[in-house]
């Protein structure tokens, strides 16, 4: 008896015995659950009434894989490959779909394996080497998925994890090689917020400003429009939350830096500019330039041109209560409310609706590059 004859007949019990193809509805199963149920009943039903079948145990293993149940899928797969006469199409189709099982498991070096055989047979290049690119990605192996990317001229994302390595390396003070891999990035993708906003962090590290000044011009130059505000919201953070690793030069004089970073940023961002966003960024950074009193100008135009824009409405409510006599028991509810209005701030993927509290570059819901908004309106 072969082998593909001994994995039809494990099939069988593999499989079970659901022959039942209609389902009610249960509390508390939602409906594509369901489906998916139904559908894995009809797929088994097929199998029985047609063994041989390699396209059917193909979809049945999807199905199983997209309910999460990885080690059926993955039998069915293993069983296929050693069915005789194969051509070698479908070999590449058996290993690309075990390779996305063994992703999905947790087992990247299988994965990876997988997917090399799939090539080897002849699969298409583009699509396997795409997720061979993303397997990298999800280990964290940061090099080798922009390395992959590169190869396959995907620019956004080259350029997305050459950022990620060289903010490994600003982690590990390795400053001047953090600078060297951000301009690495830009080379790749001159549109990359992330990729000059590395670079920004590594230019602020000269106290003298000369090659922040210039890196701060290129920059607005170079990133679109509507992508500007990421790169002010990483700026933001950057000087709220330095790291403690920083050299010496600066750190001897951390708050006069942060004051100097937070006004050149500022006198970089284009004066004219009538997003309300921008200016909303722009009374931030000169709050803490130290310039409370100008940056409510900028606050005012932000709700002028989106007067739903709460954001804006908190920062103007913080300025105008620090002028007022009031008692501290007032004081203290009106500082309870800022903060609590503050955390409130939501970063919105444009493509999937996922929502995270800072800012991202790639959604990690739906993989889309650049797309998260920023929250303007509560009741959005």
């Amino acid at each position: 008896m072969d082998l593909w004859t001994n994995f039809k007949q494990s099939l069988r019990s593999l499989l079970g015995k659901e022959d039942h193809l209609f389902l009610t509805w249960n509390e508390g199963e939602c409906a594509s659950e369901r489906d998916t149920l139904s559908a894995i009943r009809a797929l088994n039903q097929e199998v029985r009434n047609d063994p041989d079948g390699v396209e059917t145990y193909l979809a049945l293993g999807n199905l199983y894989r997209a309910r999460g149940d990885i080690e059926r899928a993955i039998q069915i797969r293993n069983g296929l490959i050693v069915r005789p006469g194969l051509d070698n199409n479908l070999k590449a189709r058996i290993y690309f779909e075990l390779g996305l099982d063994y992703k999905r498991s947790g087992l990247v070096d299988r994965a990876f394996k997988a997917l090399e055989e799939a090539l080897a047979f002849g699969g298409p290049e583009e699509v396997i080497r795409q997720e061979i690119a993303m397997l990298y990605a999800d280990s964290r192996n940061f090099v080798m998925a922009a390395k992959a990317y590169g190869k396959l001229e995907h620019k956004v994302a080259e350029a997305y994890y050459l950022t990620l390595i060289a903010e490994e390396m600003f982690g590990k003070a390795d400053f001047s090689d953090a600078q060297s891999c951000a301009k690495k990035a830009i080379r790749a993708n001159r549109l990359s917020a992330e990729a000059w906003l590395m670079r920004i962090k590594t230019a602020a590290l000269d106290v003298s400003g000369k090659d922040l000044q210039k890196t701060l011009r290129h920059a607005f130059l170079n990133v679109p429009p509507e992508h500007r505000f990421m790169l002010l919201e990483g700026l933001l953070n950057y000087i709220d939350d330095t790291p403690d690793n920083l050299p010496e030069a600066v750190s001897r004089d951390l708050p006069t830096w942060k004051r100097e970073l937070a006004g050149r940023v500022t006198a970089a961002v284009p004066a004219e500019s009538m997003d309300p966003l921008i200016n909303y960024y722009k009374g931030l950074l000169l709050v803490r330039a130290g310039k409370s009193h100008e940056a409510g100008t900028y606050f005012e135009k932000a709700v002028i041109a989106d007067p739903d824009f709460f954001a804006a409405h908190l920062e103007l409510l913080g300025i105008s209560f620090a002028h007022q006599n009031t008692s501290p028991m007032f004081n203290e509810q009106i500082d309870y409310f800022l903060k609590e209005g503050r955390n409130a701030k939501l970063f919105v993927c444009s493509s999937c609706g996922f929502t995270r509290p800072s800012l991202f570059f790639a959604c990690p819901k739906c993989r889309s590059w650049h797309s998260a908004l920023f929250r303007r309106k509560l009741n959005n």
